[in-house]
């Protein structure tokens, strides 16, 4: 397994570059990123180029939605404008959410009132063509359950079962799940369990302690084991930590540290 942080939610009193730093000052040399349109991309690019960093998934839409009645050729336009900038940073792997989040991380969704089956069988037409799409531009699209309980009301993908079968139906090496583990421990918990049964159509996961979304060793889960599983299934792509620190951001990259020589 190989390791990044997010520096998105941790040092957020400072410029995203300058977490970036600190990021690569506590021995990382991975990162991923959100949106980049609120990022310094020369600077990033600079340090993809010449400072050894490297964008290991980034997202691919944050103002589309999978769920729009196809076309949804808004969500695909999006997803080519991120293809240009992700292959300027050197990125690969673009992540997929069913809903764009509002500020506050809540979904107020045009599409809501649209039944189940109907949101299931508009994002399976979408993802197909986007599947299409990152087939030929040699890119992985990452499918991210949310929690709809705590940080993201309203959001449509809530199931790591739901996002295991719009892969599977969809059946392209290109589109994976990007399976959480904050985020399902929140709605479902049960983490080893689906990872080892689902374990082939995982491409990505994230890691933050619960409650709280914090490094590891603040809340409930015990990551050394959850890696260790993760490991066990033959996973040998990224693992990102994607938190926020419960008091200081260089204890919680010394926490996420610590979790990464356990596995």
């Amino acid at each position: 397994m190989r390791f990044a942080v997010c520096p998105e939610m941790l040092f957020p009193d400072v410029s995203f570059l300058e977490r970036v730093e600190r990021v690569r000052a506590a021995g990382f040399n991975a990162i991923e990123i959100w949106d980049w349109k609120d990022k310094d991309l020369g600077g990033l690019a600079r340090l993809t180029r010449d400072g050894g960093l490297q964008v290991v998934a980034m997202s691919g839409a944050r103002q589309a939605s999978l769920i729009q009645p196809p076309p949804a050729e808004s969500t695909r336009r999006e997803v080519e404008e991120t293809l240009a900038v992700a292959e300027r940073l050197g990125c690969t792997r673009l992540v997929l959410l069913s809903d764009a989040l509002e500020p506050d991380g809540s979904v107020r969704s045009p599409h809501a009132r649209l039944t189940l089956n109907e949101k299931m069988r508009h994002a399976l037409v979408n993802l197909r063509d986007l599947a299409k799409l990152a087939e030929e531009r040699a890119v992985t699209l990452l499918l991210e359950p949310l929690n709809g309980r705590v940080d993201h009301p309203g959001i449509f993908l809530q199931s790591s079962a739901m996002a295991f079968t719009l892969v599977e139906q969809v059946g392209s090496p290109h589109l994976r799940v990007l399976f959480d583990c904050y985020h399902m421990q929140v709605m479902e918990g049960n983490l080893i369990a689906t990872i080892r049964r689902h374990h082939d159509l995982i491409g990505h996961y994230h890691i933050a302690d619960t409650p709280g979304r914090t490094e590891p060793g603040t809340g409930e889960l015990h990551i050394p084991n959850l890696l260790k599983a993760i490991a066990a299934t033959g996973y040998d792509g990224w693992v990102g930590f994607e938190c926020r620190a419960r008091k200081d951001g260089a204890e919680a990259l010394r926490g996420i540290r610590a979790a990464c020589a356990t596995a």
